[in-house]
């Protein structure tokens, strides 16, 4: 395998990495928005901020609300819809506390499935995120046109020599 057909298949992964990430987000939230509506209010909301086992920093917004569906009361703790979050976003917790305090009304979609659940809110893709996106998208297409440009060699030096001096900073 030639070395510009590596760059060209690595470049077409990373692009459907990211591409794929930013359809299925959208995907969640459409379903999210044709999902049926309830009234709830919000009996408890704090901010959970503790080390986990792995010894790495949670931040997460513990909101608890009832709810009521089909006739039947329902209480649930799980205030937004998450998708998988390689960096989540502390400043998003900390504005949901701020948002539904204990006694506020908002409304909820209930998802239906072996049991009933529902949630205030999609959560946002972090700028974080975003950014990873970006990169899985624009960074194998720079490789691919250095590639074709005969670059690579160079610019593979250039980087190396960059990042062990900013590793041993």
């Amino acid at each position: 395998m030639s070395l510009e057909f590596a760059q060209i298949v690595a470049a077409l992964i990373s692009f459907g990495l990211g591409v794929g990430q930013t359809f299925y987000y959208l995907r969640v939230r459409k379903i999210f928005n044709s999902l049926p509506i309830v009234f709830a209010e919000i009996i408890g909301s704090r901010l959970l901020h503790q080390l986990d086992l792995d010894n790495k920093d949670l931040t997460q917004a513990i909101i608890n609300f009832k709810y009521s569906y089909q006739r039947n009361e329902h209480e649930s703790s799980s205030p937004v819809l998450r998708g998988f979050e390689l960096f989540p976003s502390f400043d998003y917790e900390r504005a949901l506390v701020k948002k539904y305090r204990p006694g506020d009304r908002a409304t909820a979609r209930v998802v239906q499935g072996r049991s009933v659940e529902a949630y205030l809110e999609v959560a946002p893709l972090s700028r974080a995120s975003y950014s990873v996106v970006l990169l899985l998208v624009v960074f194998p297409m720079v490789l691919v046109v250095l590639g074709y440009l005969g670059y690579t060699e160079s610019f593979v030096a250039w980087l190396k020599y960059h990042v062990e001096f900013w590793l041993t900073l």
